[in-house]
């Protein structure tokens, strides 16, 4: 693999510091886990696709991952 994504620490803080952010904006119920519906919504809202491709890709992800 060419180059680092995250040359220093800093940056690697940076970059986990604002993903946090965005889980807690998503976990909507602070339990640290994100409800699979929640993130469809998500995703269509913000996203490109349909809910029925989102659903089947989440759900095929849940068996096989």
């Amino acid at each position: 693999m060419e180059g680092n994504v995250f040359p220093d620490q800093e940056q690697l803080l940076g970059f986990l510091k604002k993903l946090k952010e965005v889980f807690d904006v998503c976990d909507e119920d602070a339990d640290g886990y994100i409800r699979v519906e929640h993130f469809v919504d998500l995703g269509l809202q913000f996203g490109q696709g349909d809910r029925d491709e989102v659903s089947l890709q989440l759900s095929v992800n849940d068996i096989h991952g």
